[in-house]
């Protein structure tokens, strides 16, 4: 008996009858249980089922208005009978659902684990996912431009993002020009034109690259596989300006300096829509934080800008926190800004600090974790947030501040309710003081803050082997107390 998935699970498990029920002396001698699916598969398949098999199996010849023709139910029958071995340009017009979730599976068994049920449309995933991995698999000079063109018009409908995790060199290709056999490159090699892929996917709305290889131990991996060419700047930013609705731009992981953002930032000047930008784990350092400075200046839509692990000191933080203070004297949305793990030290944070303090409210959210700030630092920080209302994000960890700073802190969330997140682990504060700091930033999240009991500062910074003293002393005082 043919049972639709789109019976929801809750309801199925709510009709099935438990195990107990099944032991009872009526049930055991039952002839037709319907909860036994198995029950009438000797019965002859309905001719409409038959047919339906039938399309299934010689899909390529119908036309693709099929499903238009065609009622809901033998829709969903025949989603779950089609083949997901398909070629994409006969299974596009396939509407989206179990299909399309079976087609992810297959292709990628892990798909559901990674995904975790979040998923709004299996058929969008697939296809982002499909043409990623297209352009990822590209070797430069061996690209049949046709073929590839072919796929790309077909998935343009349907594609707003665009995450390739793997842009390099083939090591086989490398050995093949004689250059990975002198262990030097005498010119950093040129990946696969990307002007020609996004100038066919128009409909982009977030592009997401990786100069580089996923593993260092996959069997093709030679470290010349990290290196990309300053014509690839060219032809990315050729391709981004094609992209009328581009918001969001993200380079991780790849040997992304000075030299290329300057001639990549020629090019995101022309994209006006820009809100993220991502650039994370690369080698920008102070420097190139200048210049990135520069183009954040006239980026009127920019909201966040990654810039985690990029060795940038203390200069390249105040050329951002005077950025941040302009566009916030001028209107311009304020920054999510992540300076996370770069050596800004205490200099660093006075720069920001000051931005902070000035109360035109610059940041949204600043993440500045493990960037070697000390007491005076962290101090300057907490002591800015009193003069501004518009930081709703600060992340501290792994920053010795250390006590001092968080009684400060104390003191200052008392009349602080724009703070919605704080995160000051491995700070040099008490356990208790560190979750009560993250506590009142919950509250003030959810508008809270009306019903939350402010703990004194001295319960808050004993330390675990006092409250144990304390706690010693009270039950010796109640034994007194009953002899």
């Amino acid at each position: 008996m043919w049972i639709p998935h789109t019976i929801p699970k809750t309801t199925f498990n709510l009709f099935c009858p438990a195990n107990e029920v099944m032991l009872l002396p009526n049930e055991i001698g039952r002839a037709i249980k319907s909860d036994d699916f198995s029950w009438a598969n000797q019965m002859p398949k309905a001719l409409k089922y038959m047919c339906l098999d039938s399309i299934s199996e010689n899909f390529q010849k119908f036309p693709k208005d099929l499903f238009k023709k065609i009622n809901l139910m033998n829709t969903v029958y025949l989603s779950e009978k089609l083949p997901t071995s398909l070629s994409l340009v006969l299974v596009i017009h396939v509407p989206d659902g179990e299909y399309w979730k079976r087609r992810c599976n297959d292709f990628w068994p892990n798909f559901s684990e990674l995904h975790n049920n979040s998923v709004e449309s299996f058929k969008v995933a697939f296809i982002s996912e499909y043409v990623s991995q297209t352009i990822e698999n590209l070797v430069p000079g061996y690209v049949d431009k046709q073929e590839l063109t072919e796929i790309l018009l077909i998935c343009n409908p349907y594609i707003t993002t665009l995450n390739c995790k793997k842009l390099c060199i083939p090591g086989s290709l490398l050995h093949e020009m004689d250059i990975a056999e002198s262990g030097e490159l005498p010119e950093d090699p040129v990946h696969v034109e990307l002007d020609f892929i996004l100038h066919h996917l128009p409909r982009l709305r977030e592009v997401k690259l990786v100069y580089g290889m996923k593993s260092c131990i996959e069997e093709d991996y030679t470290p010349d596989q990290f290196k990309f060419n300053i014509k690839d700047m060219d032809t990315l930013g050729q391709g981004l300006v094609t992209l009328p609705y581009l918001s969001s731009l993200s380079i991780v992981k790849s040997a992304l300096d000075v030299i290329k953002f300057n001639r990549l930032s020629l090019y995101l000047s022309n994209c006006h829509l820009l809100e993220h930008l991502d650039f994370s784990y690369c080698l920008l350092e102070t420097l190139a934080a200048k210049s990135i400075s520069n183009f954040i200046k006239f980026a009127k839509m920019l909201k966040s800008i990654n810039l985690f692990c990029n060795d940038i000191g203390p200069e390249g933080a105040e050329a951002l926190a005077y950025v941040a203070l302009w566009r916030g004297q001028n209107y311009l949305p304020n920054l999510d800004l992540n300076l996370g793990m770069n050596k800004i030290c205490d200099l660093g944070a006075q720069y920001l600090a000051s931005a902070i303090a000035s109360g035109v409210q610059p940041f949204s959210a600043l993440r500045i974790s493990n960037c070697m700030i000390t007491q005076n630092g962290g101090l300057k920080i907490i002591e800015s947030i009193q003069y501004d209302q518009g930081l709703k994000i600060l992340q501290l960890d792994n920053n010795f501040i250390g006590l001092k700073a968080g009684v400060e802190l104390h003191k200052i969330l008392i009349r602080n309710t724009n703070i919605e997140y704080l995160s000051t682990y491995n700070c040099g504060l008490t356990i208790k003081l560190q979750k009560f700091l993250a506590k009142v930033a919950f509250y003030n999240k959810y508008k809270k803050r009306s019903i939350l009991d402010y703990t004194n500062i001295e319960e808050l910074i004993k330390t675990e082997t006092e409250s144990k003293e304390s706690v010693h002393q009270i039950n010796q005082f109640e034994e007194d107390t009953k002899t």
